[in-house]
């Protein structure tokens, strides 16, 4: 019988496998390059307001054909490195003659939006915010409106499709004369 030799300290080094030394983590950038330019995190309500004035009575009478008029506002500010808060603000009225006014509704709409981070510039960053981000949320704004109006006995409220991006331009544009 035989007594085995230890391996020496020099053989046991050179049979363990050589470490590759450390690559730099480059694969949160490759990640980015291949998400879209904007990510929709979350949407909700923010706040709500609705009020209706005589409502039996009118139901009573038959709500008939009301006038319906409404104003919008958008906002967007940054709440991180790449992440926005956009706020879609819409203001309804219902009035079954001039001044004689059935039902307000006023609510307000957020979304946490995340932007590419290789996006850089504020003119892409705003439009991105502005449109993009507002044409997401504008949906669920006006189901929102629609089903609230509806269950206040109401007909429901359809809000029109709005071209946010003219609209977009059509500020930036008067933004640029008043400069």
């Amino acid at each position: 019988m035989t007594a085995k030799k230890k391996p020496s300290k020099a053989a046991i080094k050179q049979k363990q496998p050589q470490q590759q030394p450390k690559a730099e983590n480059n694969n949160h950038e490759e990640i980015n390059r291949n998400m879209p330019a904007m990510v929709r995190h979350h949407s909700y309500i923010a706040d709500l307001s609705f009020e209706t004035f005589d409502v039996s009575k009118r139901l009573m009478q038959g709500a008939g054909n009301m006038g319906v008029s409404y104003a919008f506002d958008v906002s967007a500010r940054q709440v991180g490195d790449y992440f926005f808060t956009v706020a879609l603000l819409i203001k309804t009225k219902a009035e079954a003659e001039p001044g004689d006014v059935a039902m307000l509704l006023e609510m307000r709409y957020e979304g946490l939006f995340e932007i590419r981070h290789d996006i850089k510039d504020e003119g892409e960053i705003k439009r991105l915010m502005l449109v993009d981000a507002v044409e997401m949320m504008f949906p669920y704004t006006v189901n929102v409106i629609s089903n609230v109006t509806r269950e206040s006995g109401f007909a429901p409220v359809a809000i029109e499709r709005i071209d946010f991006a003219k609209v977009f331009e059509e500020r930036e544009r008067t933004a640029q004369t008043v400069n």
